[in-house]
C-alpha cells in the first residue's frame, strides 16, 4: 500500500485545494486529473508526490519561473485572487521538507507536483 505520511492535514488539504482552484480556472474541470505516487527514482527517496493536471491553456514559458513568486499574477488572463496562493502552497509543502514543482506547455497544461517524505512521526523524532 501507500507509505506513512506525518504532516499536517490542514496544510496538505490546503495546498491540494489551491492547485485544483488554479486548475479548475485555467482549464476545463473535466480536464483536471489528480494522481499519486510512491517515488521510486534514486534522487527521490523516501517521498510520494502528489499531482494536479489540467489541459488548460499552459503557463508561458517567460512566467514559469516567476509562478511561486509572492503577488505574481499573469496579466493576459486578467487574473482574480492575491497572487499568494503558489506562493503559500510552496512555503507550506517546504515546511513539511517537500518540494513544489510546475511544468507547463502552452496550448496544452500545465502539471503541478508536490512531494512529501514517506516517513512516520515516529522516524521523524527519532524514537
Amino acid at each position: 500500500g501507500f507509505p506513512e505520511i506525518y504532516a499536517d492535514p490542514d496544510k496538505v488539504e490546503q495546498v491540494l485545494t489551491n492547485l485544483v482552484e488554479n486548475a479548475a480556472k485555467y482549464a476545463d474541470p473535466k480536464g483536471i486529473r489528480i494522481s499519486g505516487e510512491v517515488c521510486t527514482a534514486p534522487e527521490e527517496p523516501d517521498l510520494v508526490a502528489v499531482s494536479v493536471s489540467d489541459k488548460g491553456e499552459g503557463i508561458p514559458s517567460s512566467d514559469l519561473p516567476r509562478i511561486f513568486t509572492k503577488f505574481f499574477r499573469r496579466a493576459e488572463t486578467r487574473p482574480t485572487g492575491s497572487g499568494l496562493g503558489l506562493w503559500i502552497s510552496r512555503g507550506l509543502v517546504e515546511a513539511h521538507g517537500g518540494k513544489l514543482t510546475a511544468i507547463s506547455v502552452p496550448g496544452e497544461g500545465s502539471t503541478f507536483r508536490f512531494t512529501l517524505p514517506s516517513k512516520s512521526f515516529e522516524e521523524l523524532v527519532g524514537a
